[in-house]
């Protein structure tokens, strides 16, 4: 179909720690706390597809073991924004859907932040109208997509990504969402 889905499942090799300053600060973000990891949710959020989103993040909870503690902020932000980050950490200027930054895997955790999940709303729509889904749904699956990268999944060899499709898979139908493929590279 043409379209890219990258994500960025390791910030090994990459310089600095990215910092969000989208849409507020952590204090005016709202949190969530469910298991080990408690969610903070920067920039513009619509209450009914924060709803959504938290309910596959409490199933991932629920599903995934872990022994990792610690804040995931949950950044909704723009093409331009992520296209910036893309560039800025070696990936090129272009946007793309999930960018993770895990802090917890490169041993850079500051204050309990184990890592910054930042999705583009617009690239997250383009591929909803794309898939003949929601938003809601599709931020959903972009938001487990980068939480599983935090806790250690990734997608860049095919065992692997078969294993993290089928979780990401389970999890959503958990929540009572479809997943669909979506050809993570």
């Amino acid at each position: 179909d043409g379209q890219r889905y990258w994500c960025s499942g390791s910030s090994s090799g990459r310089s600095g720690r990215w910092r969000p300053g989208v849409g507020g600060s952590s204090a005016e973000a709202g949190r969530l706390k469910v298991g080990l990891l408690e969610f903070n949710w920067v920039g513009e959020w619509p209450e009914a597809d924060q709803m959504v989103v938290q309910q596959a993040l409490d199933s991932l909870q629920q599903l995934v073991a872990t022994q990792i503690a610690g804040q995931v902020n949950l950044v909704l932000s723009d093409d331009a924004t992520v296209a910036k980050l893309n560039e800025a950490h070696g990936s090129g200027l272009h946007t793309t859907d999930v960018l993770t930054f895990n802090y917890h895997e490169v041993g850079a955790v500051e204050d309990g932040e184990l890592a910054d999940v930042v999705i583009s709303q617009e690239t997250a729509a383009a591929q909803a109208k794309d898939a003949g889904t929601d938003l809601a749904t599709e931020l959903a699956v972009l938001a487990v997509h980068g939480v599983l990268h935090v806790l250690g999944h990734d997608h860049a060899i095919d065992e692997d990504r078969a294993k993290m499709e089928a979780l990401q898979k389970q999890i959503l139908a958990d929540s009572g969402l479809t997943y669909r493929e979506f050809g993570w590279k």
